[in-house]
């Protein structure tokens, strides 16, 4: 019996690339198949063909037995395909880097086109979910060229990775548009419409549409409730809390964060790693914010305090911790003892431009000067304008108003200025409208 591929091609030429890849001469692969260097030669030129034997041999010389080059072969490697990306959407990175590392030479097999698409959108996925953004850069690159190809269901890999990748670099207006286009293309699957139900609300969120956040946070959680699916009900509890907390519904802020700490209570408990330990400082950083906003600012300095127990010093939330404690300590006029955490805040996220620049906010705001103040309304303020940070505007715009009104030197035509198109994007915010930018704040400055 003789084996060829489906493209009539005799499948030793197929084979070739893969012994040089793995740097095996010729002669060495012959004599591991019992047969003459000139003999093995030919079938590697397509002058002899490969038999059922010598096919099998070969795949275990290179250990690609999951090469599908056999149509009779496909299903199990597509079955494997599923299990990379059902790995990676369950966060088990470790098990999925070695799935990676057995279909990686599917790049040898050209003609595989759809195995290929798809084993680079998985690949993509992974690279996002292990920071290596610049590499699922080039393959979304590579895939855009032409998306004419790819199927339904490759396109919504394609979008959702986009989204995440333009969310994880900060493109966030551009990350809810990738994210709506996959929302259109997923199947009945309730996981991936989880996903994108939280992808949506977490990028409106953002954006400052909280009300539009909430509508599809709750769409997960229904999901969630109506399926039992393998998501973390942590997040969806959690994200919601943040919502109602950002709309002034403290009621509906507690509730839905006292199951977020209860699940992560019961997770850590059960299998303490950084992940499970992470959860609990992110649910007590959301109650401090909870606090704070409700006004009850030593309670939440207390709550923020426990919090650091369970943060990495390189972690965002551990940032938002130390932002939000040293509000609360403005808010409470002690300027003295909040110079610490903010000192420590400045110096933890130089690399981290949102937070670099919300630390030099708040120490200007222990001691504010007319430099430093024209630096915070020229420089500061427009850059949470831009960027779309709509809490982060109405918080700092508000003390500018306040210093604007209070301080005798100040600009009250600007001043007024400011609280008018403050209140007016805050009372959006609260209802879900959308913001105008340039006709609402930024053409403030």
């Amino acid at each position: 019996m003789y084996i060829f591929d489906d493209d009539g091609l005799n499948i030793g030429i197929s084979l070739a690339p893969i012994r040089k890849l793995r740097k095996m001469k010729q002669s060495y692969v012959a004599d591991s198949l019992y047969m003459s260097s000139s003999n093995f030669s030919n079938i590697e030129s397509g002058k002899q063909s490969c038999t059922e034997e010598v096919y099998i041999a070969l795949k275990c010389i290179y250990s690609v037995e999951d090469l599908p080059l056999r149509q009779i072969e496909r299903p199990a490697y597509q079955s494997l395909l599923d299990v990379l990306y059902n790995l990676i959407s369950e966060r088990k990175l470790d098990a999925a880097e070695k799935i990676y590392e057995r279909l990686s030479v599917i790049r040898l097999r050209p003609v595989d086109k759809e195995f290929n698409i798809s084993f680079s959108l998985h690949e993509c996925r992974l690279f996002l979910n292990t920071k290596k953004h610049n590499e699922a850069k080039v393959i979304l690159d590579a895939i855009s060229i032409d998306l004419t190809v790819l199927n339904s269901d490759q396109l919504y890999h394609y979008y959702f990775n986009q989204g995440i990748y333009n969310y994880k670099t900060g493109l966030t207006n551009e990350a809810l548009t990738s994210f709506n286009q996959a929302n259109m293309l997923s199947k009945n699957s309730h996981n991936q419409k989880i996903s994108l139900f939280c992808n949506i609300a977490e990028c409106n969120r953002i954006l400052g549409y909280i009300s539009k956040s909430i509508t599809s946070q709750l769409k997960a959680n229904d999901l969630y409730l109506s399926e039992r699916q393998s998501v973390s009900e942590f997040y969806l509890y959690n994200d919601l809390g943040i919502d109602y907390i950002n709309i002034k519904n403290f009621q509906g802020a507690r509730a839905e964060l006292i199951k977020a700490y209860s699940i992560a209570k019961k997770e850590y408990a059960s299998n303490k790693n950084e992940n499970t330990k992470r959860n609990i400082g992110i649910v007590l950083t959301n109650f401090g914010y909870f606090y704070r906003a409700s006004n009850v600012r030593k309670r939440a300095i207390e709550v923020i305090d426990n919090s650091f127990n369970y943060l990495n010093k390189d972690d965002v939330v551990y940032f938002e911790s130390l932002f939000q404690k040293s509000s609360c300590m403005i808010e409470m006029g002690n300027t003295l003892f909040c110079r610490d955490p903010i000192n420590e805040g400045i110096k933890l996220s130089k690399n981290n431009e949102y937070y670099s620049l919300c630390f030099e906010a708040l120490s200007i705001m222990v001691r504010p000067t007319e430099t430093s103040i024209e630096h915070f309304s020229q420089n500061i303020l427009p850059y949470f304008i831009k960027n779309n940070h709509v809490i982060a505007v109405v918080e700092f715009a508000t003390f500018l108003r306040k210093y604007y009104k209070e301080n005798e030197k100040g600009n009250m035509k600007r001043a007024w200025e400011m609280a008018e198109a403050i209140c007016d994007a805050q009372s959006k915010i609260y209802e879900g409208g959308e913001i105008e930018w340039e006709k609402d704040l930024l053409d403030l400055y």
